[in-house]
């Protein structure tokens, strides 16, 4: 596997092509959002792209920079929650994540497998008592 340094000349490289002339890694930086005295470092392999930079590149290159780096890929579940959450009014965000926290400790604690029926009924039971309804 490509180190962070080598994949992102690779991706610089294809960047350039696709823009049909010579560019500079402040041109790179500015198409992917990123601090272009970071960006250099992690060309030169100097440092290594963290926290958000990681998922603003992703958004841009694609998530194998998770896969150069040897982090987890993002649950698209997880992103499309956090992605909507925020706009929901905030009583319902309490009880939602209220609800999934004490779904999770429910499953959990009895080391439930999580597609399980009783999995599933605990879920069904603990959003009803925040007065979330589930269906199947």
């Amino acid at each position: 596997m490509a180190t962070c340094k080598e994949w992102l000349a690779q991706q610089f490289a294809a960047w350039e092509r696709a823009q049909g002339r010579k560019q500079s890694y402040y041109a790179f930086a500015r198409y992917l959002g990123v601090n272009q005295t970071d960006l250099a470092q992690w060309m030169d392999g100097t440092l290594l792209p963290t926290g958000a930079d990681v998922h603003t590149l992703a958004a841009r290159l694609g998530l194998e920079i998770y896969d150069t780096l040897s982090l987890p890929r993002p649950n698209p579940q997880i992103e499309r929650l956090t992605a909507g959450f925020a706009s929901l009014p905030s009583g319902l965000r309490e009880r939602l994540s209220m609800a999934v926290w004490e779904t999770g400790q429910y499953i959990q604690t009895r080391s439930l497998p999580s597609e399980s029926v009783e999995a599933k009924k605990a879920a069904f039971e603990v959003f009803a008592r925040f007065g979330i309804r589930l269906t199947d």
